[in-house]
């Protein structure tokens, strides 16, 4: 396997789902990362998890930080949390010819054709984890 972006970007389209699914088996927790611009279409928010991402979306419009937020019902418990964009995310989501390699975007659009997870800055919503439990 290639090291660097490439390398990371190979290792993440093999071995992410797997590894979340090892803590879900574990840990009887539907574990998932989604967001407003997917690079993963099996991704996709249902309409809980947009509603939370449009939220978090309007509080950085208003120069506020997104927390956590735990959302109870009769039957489940979904738990959400931002991730943001941090300096070291910018080489996969960053400006493809900026801050993302050419090759690099290459790799990623081979992996993900209908990518949309590029040109973002640091300090923006990246997406969100969320978390559900039996009640």
């Amino acid at each position: 396997m290639a090291e660097g972006v490439s390398g990371a970007v190979e290792f993440c389209n093999l071995a992410a789902s797997p590894l979340v699914d090892s803590l879900k088996n574990v840990y009887a927790v539907d574990i998932k990362r989604t967001s407003h611009r997917l690079r993963n279409p099996g991704n996709r928010a249902d309409a809980q998890e947009r509603a939370v991402i449009d939220d978090y979306l309007k509080l950085l419009e208003n120069q506020n930080m997104p927390a956590s937020k735990v959302v109870v019902s009769n039957d489940i418990v979904r738990y959400y949390a931002p991730i943001m964009m941090m300096e070291n995310c910018i080489k996969c989501h960053g400006i493809q010819g900026k801050d993302i390699v050419t090759s690099d975007y290459e790799v990623i659009k081979r992996l993900y054709p209908s990518d949309e997870a590029i040109d973002f800055k640091v300090g923006e919503l990246r997406g969100i984890w969320s978390l559900t439990f039996d009640r």
